[in-house]
């Protein structure tokens, strides 16, 4: 295994003959060390960082640690608190750390490091890393903030545990042993989720522990690769496996380390008679938690039916809602279409009310031109009489023209009887004659004309009233029709 980086962990089961590799494949920083911006490293092979003094390669070296557990109080000298390490690493409210890693089954996973009350906390997704998990919008720089974070992921489909102390997050990231290796963690809900996230998260294989890894990476980058920092870290690990700080290894000889790899094998050997039923305990353990985790996802799901239902018995009840105040406009509405129809209908009684009256004082009019109508027919009947009237007239003009004639020619043989006595008579009475004739032409010119004039008017006044009273009649016809169709 001589390519595997320092950040590859390998685990070979003697049982099994299981081969199992876990290992960190990218360091993201975003809105860290460089403000604003996202700077991407890959450390799944050999990985090489150059550059200048102060450039900033051993600080991004001390954020690996980390990732396995480490304290932050170790990343500074001095014993710096983890509040001075969040606003160096961590200075704003969107800044992240973000490691992408493969799990003990070969998963890819993802763990972020944010400010938090405390100072700094942990997340892990169960998904590869994107930019998507962390970013609103890419291209403009918005971050969701940590608060959001669990909500964000949660729309996308990805499960995100709640922000973990440094303490849960070393016991899920080194350990899945099931529910033990819990010292330190007080709070049974708290040992429950360490229990149930192991099994997704944890670089080690079932069963199995790194405990110390975190130590180990870090002695190894103080040392630079030359292990001569390595009696410290195996200090460190058997206090963290002892939970006890008084351990000194720089008092123990050959022979005192000997006696305690001996009593290491007799524990070794009490092992072997108590880990068959350890196995068994075990197997029942397995077998609860198993039914704890099916309980749990029986919950998920009848939380996310309760969630689906309440949301369904909201849409109903906006619909309701929305339905009854569609049912209160449309009664609104149809009381002022009923008013207008009423209003309209009242007008249009009024109307016809009107209009009748009218018909009648036209009706009325109708027979008092009916009367005088049947007086202009009576006039016109009597046409005939002043015709023969004016025949006679006709007929007595040519009789005194006849006569006029004779009188004519009997003057003239009494003018050649008796020219001188009878001339200055004969002249005056043709002139009265003359006079006479013309006096009866002209009565009888002014009695035609008056005649032919009466007969005229009486024609055009009957006529024109007939028209009016017909057109009239008409109008009034339709307009009743039009009264009675609108009503």
């Amino acid at each position: 295994m001589g390519n595997a980086s320092a950040t590859t962990i390998i685990h070979t089961s003697a049982q099994s003959r299981t081969l199992f590799v876990a290992k960190l494949l990218r360091v993201v920083l975003i809105d860290s060390l460089c403000q604003g911006a996202l700077v991407e490293v890959k450390v799944d092979e050999n990985t090489c960082l150059t550059g200048t003094n102060g450039i900033g390669k051993s600080t991004f070296l001390k954020l690996i640690p980390l990732f396995f557990g480490a304290s932050a109080g170790r990343m500074v000298k001095g014993g710096v608190n983890t509040v001075r390490f969040a606003d160096h690493y961590l200075p704003n409210a969107s800044s992240y750390i973000v490691y992408e890693y493969l799990n003990h089954e070969n998963e890819l996973r993802t763990a972020i490091l944010h400010r938090s009350s405390s100072g700094y906390a942990y997340q892990l997704l169960s998904s590869g890393w994107r930019p998507e998990l962390l970013y609103k919008d890419q291209q403009s720089g918005e971050l969701v903030l940590p608060k959001d974070v669990q909500r964000h992921v949660a729309a996308m489909g990805i499960d995100c545990t709640p922000e973990l102390l440094t303490l849960h997050y070393r016991k899920i990231i080194q350990y899945n042993t099931g529910s033990g290796d819990l010292d330190g963690v007080e709070d049974v809900s708290r040992k429950k989720m360490i229990t149930l996230y192991r099994r997704s998260y944890s670089l080690a294989p079932p069963k199995h522990h790194f405990a110390g890894i975190d130590n180990l990476m870090f002695s190894l980058l103080e040392s630079k690769g030359t292990f001569n920092s390595m009696e410290a870290a195996v200090g460190e690990i058997l206090q963290q496996e002892v939970m006890r700080s008084d351990i000194d290894l720089s008092g123990v000889d050959a022979h005192a380390f000997a006696g305690a790899i001996n009593s290491r094998a007799s524990f070794l050997v009490m092992e072997r008679e108590t880990k068959p039923k350890i196995l068994q305990l075990s197997q029942m353990r397995n077998i609860l938690l198993g039914n704890e985790l099916q309980q749990g996802r029986l919950k998920s799901v009848a939380t996310r039916k309760t969630a689906e239902l309440s949301a369904e018995l909201k849409k109903v009840s906006d619909a309701m809602t929305e339905a009854r105040e569609q049912e209160v406009a449309a009664k609104e509405k149809s009381n002022q279409k009923q008013m207008e129809i009423q209003n309209r209908l009242g007008s249009a009684v009024a109307e016809a009310q009107q209009l009748f009256e009218r018909v009648q004082q036209i009706e009325k009019q109708r027979d008092s031109y009916a009367a005088g109508l049947a007086g202009t027919l009576i006039e016109i009947k009597t046409l005939p009489g002043l015709q023969e009237e004016l025949a006679s007239k006709k007929t007595q003009l040519q009789t005194l023209t006849i006569q006029g004639t004779d009188i004519q020619s009997r003057f003239a043989s009494m003018k050649e009887g008796v020219k001188d006595s009878i001339t200055e008579r004969r002249e005056r009475r043709r002139a009265e004659s003359q006079i006479k004739a013309r006096e009866a032409q002209k009565c009888l010119d002014d009695h035609n004309a008056q005649a032919a004039k009466a007969i005229q008017q009486a024609t055009v006044s009957h006529t024109a009233e007939l028209s009016a009273e017909e057109a009239l009649r008409s109008k009034l016809i339709e307009e009743n029709s039009r009264v009675r169709l609108s009503v």
